[in-house]
């Protein structure tokens, strides 16, 4: 649950910033693309909207990924403790709860705000869910009152003219009383609805100007383009500059069909008159469905318009050499953002000195050998076993002392690698013999996934002495040089509570 908090968090306040950085370097693309064909402008919108999610999504999993990678990057928690002295280049420094919760990046309520921030953003991504899975079952319902009508002659002449002329071949025809404009919808197997009103059109620029129109959609395979997009929208359908581009991917695409059939079929003054009559006739359009319609838009003036100044287009290779130009801007303004990315609990690319130093100072602290006694083990504490014989250079090399079993004791050796905290855990045996206190080394393990948490340090080993064992452990600060050692292994019969204080 932490995790998914963490990382909802993270997406939110980086696509605040990211979303408008995306949309502000897309327009100035736009405006580069101005007078280029609208099939390229179109594509470069749906790169902004791609890259809008995409960015927000990196970057809370990246943050996620490196969270344990350096603990210098991670906040110091409010201290419970009154007070918690520190020893760090041989001096000693006090550092009150106060100070320590100075650094700490949340305020009080953070966690509530949170709490409240996540929830919000659930419920409206779920209400945004059911409402597209209410427009993709009133689309199967509009397929399903549709049927197939023997079409005039005109009709079919039509058809089979914008067929061949953009050199499709797999699709309906369709017609519906409850159509309202003609409209396309599928993917492997395109259909397009006509109202039953077009069984009476003879006008041949019409008819061209509306099947046109729908085929070139199909030629174009945008109702699959425009279904990844919409979902791609979903997760970001909370951002005004989102939707903003989402209604300029629509616009373009409409225009990008506009310029097929006027390259095409029909002379752009004649296909913007049928667009004027067929608009007068036709109802207003519903937007319960998922469709691609001539008039779903809403944007037919600015399209009449650039039809009518046709005369400003540059032609397809400048087109797709500023095309090129407009993506390379785009894809520097994604690498920008990313780097500029951050976290909601102060996981700045760039850490706060204060923070950082105060984390150095426990890692210093820790820095060392600690020493813990094991529970007794079940067997007999005055158990005699015999050590492993002495060195060869030893004068005694053939005597064989025994010593009386006292205790199992944990070592822990940490230090500092570069940033990060590292180090081993040893295993040894205590006895008691004729000369003094002998210990034996056992194991030693490596430690790793090494996390500082303010007066806590946790990290993991694995035991791989007879039946391999991956051990948990949480070292939690008792007092100045004192701490508290749990070992968690695979189940809670396994635990293990010792304490640890430094050996000179």
């Amino acid at each position: 649950m932490e995790k998914a908090s963490y990382l909802v968090l993270t997406f939110l306040l980086n696509a605040v910033w990211q979303i408008i950085a995306v949309a502000v370097a897309a327009a100035v693309c736009a405006w580069l693309l101005r007078h280029a064909q609208a099939r390229f402008r179109h594509l470069l919108w749906v790169a902004a909207l791609v890259l809008s999610i995409g960015l927000p999504v990196w970057s809370a999993c990246n943050f996620w990924g490196n969270r344990p990678l350096s603990f210098l990057q991670l906040p110091i928690k409010r201290i419970e403790t009154q007070a918690i002295t520190v020893l760090a280049n041989e001096e000693i420094i006090a550092w009150s709860e106060n100070s320590a919760r100075r650094e700490w990046s949340n305020p009080s309520n953070a966690p509530t705000m949170s709490a409240l921030l996540i929830v919000s953003y659930a419920l409206f991504f779920l209400y945004r869910v059911v409402r597209l899975w209410q427009v993709l079952r009133a689309t199967k319902g509009v397929r399903l009152s549709s049927r197939v009508l023997s079409m005039p002659q005109p009709v079919s002449a039509v058809a089979e003219k914008c067929r061949l002329a953009l050199r499709i071949s797999n699709f309906s025809i369709l017609f519906s009383s409850k159509a309202t404009s003609p409209a396309t919808l599928g993917a492997r197997n395109p259909v397009i609805i006509l109202p039953t009103e077009f069984l009476k059109i003879e006008s041949e620029a019409m008819l061209v100007t509306a099947l046109g129109h729908e085929m070139a959609h199909i030629r174009r395979q945008d109702f699959a383009l425009n279904l990844a997009c919409e979902l791609l929208y979903l997760p970001i359908s909370f951002h005004p500059a989102a939707i903003w581009m989402k209604r300029q991917i629509a616009r373009d695409r409409e225009m990008a069909c506009d310029e097929m059939v006027t390259r095409h079929l029909i002379e752009p003054v004649r296909y913007v008159q049928s667009l004027l009559q067929i608009a007068k006739s036709a109802l207003p359009p519903r937007h319960h469905a998922y469709t691609l319609g001539v008039f779903d838009t809403d944007t037919l003036e600015a399209r009449i318009m650039k039809l009518i100044k046709t005369n400003h287009s540059i032609s397809a290779r400048a087109g797709s050499a500023t095309f090129f130009i407009a993506m390379l801007l785009l894809g520097v303004t994604g690498i920008g953002a990313s780097a500029l990315s951050f976290s909601p609990r102060g996981h700045e690319r760039s850490v706060n000195p204060t923070t950082a130093q105060n984390n150095i100072i426990v890692a210093q602290n820790l820095v060392g050998i600690w020493k813990g006694k094991l529970p007794e083990p079940e067997i007999p504490s005055e158990a005699e076993i015999s050590p492993p014989p002495e060195p060869a250079l030893s004068t005694d090399s053939n005597r064989r002392t025994e010593g009386a079993f006292e205790a199992e004791v944990l070592t822990l050796n940490l230090r500092m690698d570069g940033d990060r905290l590292t180090g081993t855990v040893v295993r040894e045996a205590m006895f008691r013999t004729d000369t003094g206190i002998k210990m034996v080394r056992e194991n030693e393990f490596s430690i790793r996934d090494v996390e500082l948490d303010g007066n806590t340090l946790s990290f993991k080993f694995t035991e791989d002495v007879g039946d391999e064992m991956m051990f948990n452990a949480e070292m939690t600060l008792v007092s100045g040089s004192e701490w508290e050692l749990v070992l968690t292994g695979e189940s809670k019969q396994d635990e293990i509570s010792l304490r640890m204080e430094r050996s000179n």
